[in-house]
């Protein structure tokens, strides 16, 4: 693999949800029936993870036995409410993360202590 530069700028939230599904997985590699909480702030914007994964196949990944990870879960960003839907592919030689792609779903406002 050839590195090439970013096609596009990377969302600063987009970079806490991508860094927040590989922390979750280094830390539980097996899955667990726990959520994950975690918390990240960029331009004085607090964002709040609740982030659930677990493994789902094995596979080639270019050329590499690798493990797939579902991640699916809420992100809060001040009073608006994102679902996560990630996938993540992990190198099972090195545990390095091969792939890691997440989605945020807008879902609106969000009411105070809900």
């Amino acid at each position: 693999m050839i590195w090439q530069p970013l096609e596009r700028d990377v969302d600063p939230r987009d970079m806490i949800v991508s860094r927040a599904v590989r922390t979750g997985i280094a830390r539980y590699p097996d899955g667990h029936r726990e959520t994950i909480w975690q918390e990240g702030t960029y331009g004085g914007r607090m964002l709040r993870l609740r982030l659930h994964h677990a493994p789902r196949q094995t596979l080639a990944y270019q050329g590499r036995a690798a493990l797939l990870y579902a991640v699916s879960g809420e992100v809060l960003e001040g009073l608006e409410g994102y679902r996560c839907e990630a996938s993540a592919i992990l190198d099972l030689k090195t545990r390095a993360f091969l792939n890691v792609a997440c989605r945020l779903i807008p879902l609106g406002p969000v009411e105070p202590g809900n």
